[in-house]
């Protein structure tokens, strides 16, 4: 059972690529009640309950229904706390980019969208009778930032023009999952077959070549997101999200390694990210912050 599953197969694709494309209306809508604008929302109450009500038309009653669902206060403020945190989405995300068997860290994204859609309903109905700041703060994030991050493996235009082959990978086992199709296994690609041979040649005691282009990797996105960041905990934040953006890893390695094949640079990236996971950076992340 998931998201889709309850659907006509016949209606599910078109279904989910409509609701793709409706986040972008749904971000619009929100802005009304971004942080700067908060306060001026609050002051219209006629206005905010109809922006909200648009809000809920963005999202398919075939897709997500509360109708039959009646919850407290203390249940929706519990759901939302639930959620996934960011840095799980972004785990997830980065997993169906850059492993081989994608099913089941697609099939995580499409729970979490569920459970967010769910929540965003409940908190809707909420806000309508409580319509308080702290509320549509909450709101105001599941829409702008948790939305976003969930949808972005599935968004071509998140891709570079090298990678845009692993976006079609991701929307060929997506549209599987949808339909309930049998999933064939993904043959080893030559990135991960190189990937695989050099990451243990980035780890901290490693003199290798390969150890020397990780730390150049590794201070190029701490010399980004120091641009315009100085506080310690944001710095770490926007160096994860750097990591994390295939384009501007790709970018990175590509100017440090400007003859490398395309499948090198691919490779380069999973084994980073990987060596990273596996804390062989650790004697570099005292630069954060200085």
């Amino acid at each position: 059972m998931h998201l889709f599953s309850h659907l006509d197969e016949n209606k599910r694709i078109d279904l989910w690529q409509q609701h793709l494309a409706s986040h972008e209306q749904r971000v619009i809508l929100a802005r009304s009640f971004s942080y700067g604008n908060v306060d001026n929302a609050l002051k219209n109450l006629d206005l905010l309950h109809r922006t909200l009500s648009q809000i809920e038309n963005t999202i398919s009653p075939e897709l997500i229904s509360i109708e039959n669902e009646e919850k407290t206060d203390e249940e929706i403020l519990k759901d939302l706390n639930n959620l996934k945190q960011k840095h799980e989405i972004v785990k997830i995300s980065e997993k169906v980019v850059s492993v081989k068997r994608k099913e089941s860290n697609i099939l995580a994204l499409f729970h979490e969208i569920h459970n967010v859609l769910k929540a965003e309903l409940h908190l809707i109905s909420l806000i309508k009778k409580n319509p308080v700041k702290e509320l549509l703060l909450n709101l105001f994030e599941l829409i702008f930032h948790h939305e976003t991050r969930l949808y972005k493996v599935f968004k071509e235009d998140s891709f570079s023009e090298q990678s845009k082959h692993i976006h079609a990978d991701i929307a060929k086992i997506a549209r599987a999952i949808i339909l309930e199709e049998k999933i064939e296994e993904a043959a080893e690609t030559t990135a991960e077959i190189f990937a695989k041979k050099i990451v243990d040649k980035m780890s901290m005691m490693s003199k290798s070549k390969y150890r020397k282009l990780a730390e150049d990797i590794f201070f190029e996105l701490l010399s980004r997101a120091e641009n315009s960041l100085d506080e310690y905990q944001i710095v770490i934040e926007r160096f994860e999200e750097l990591k994390n953006n295939y384009k501007v890893m790709h970018e990175i390695v590509k100017n440090l390694k400007p003859k490398a094949k395309e499948s090198d640079i691919e490779g380069i990236i999973i084994a980073f990210r990987e060596a990273f996971e596996n804390q062989h950076f650790e004697n570099l992340e005292s630069e954060f912050g200085t």
